[in-house]
């Protein structure tokens, strides 16, 4: 036919090419191991996105060098999807292969709102004084009072 031939075409499609997949695919994994979600969030289809998470798609199914969907997010600069993820569960303290989180992805990118965004734990999350130190800030300063400078670790100063 003239839609798309499979879930992951229609994922990069949108919602609306996507709705007759699920919820049966929201789990689909193709060839190269990347999930349907995987695919909505690299074409930055919001609205796919969260359909998906709807159906019960993995927030959290990564590639083989454990990109979650939110190190795409953070990658792309996506912040609506990002912020989408992070409400549903995302891990925002995932490490992917090189060892960065999503908001040191997206701080390495340059999208600072982005980091702030995911370097803020949900209340569901652990409490914000237990991550200050691992997380990048973006231009936020780490809770406890009294510290100065920049919260960014000295690995990204060295790059500029």
């Amino acid at each position: 036919g003239a839609g798309p031939e499979t879930v992951f075409e229609a994922a990069r499609d949108g919602a609306a090419a996507l709705a007759p997949f699920l919820p049966g695919e929201a789990s689909a994994v193709d060839e190269d191991g990347l999930t349907v979600l995987l695919h909505a969030v690299d074409a930055e289809q919001l609205e796919a996105v969260e359909a998906l998470v709807d159906a019960g798609a993995d927030v959290d199914d990564g590639d083989e060098d454990d990109n979650g969907p939110l190190h795409y997010a953070a990658l792309l600069g996506a912040e609506g999807i990002a912020e989408l993820l992070k409400e549903r569960g995302a891990s925002l303290t995932r490490t992917n292969a090189d060892g960065m989180t999503p908001a040191e992805v997206a701080a390495d990118e340059g999208h600072h709102d982005i980091a702030d965004l995911l370097a803020t734990p949900n209340a569901k999350q652990a409490p914000a004084a237990q991550q200050a130190d691992k997380v990048v800030g973006g231009r936020r300063v780490a809770p406890e009072k009294g510290k100065t400078g920049t919260t960014l670790p000295a690995k990204y100063l060295e790059k500029r």
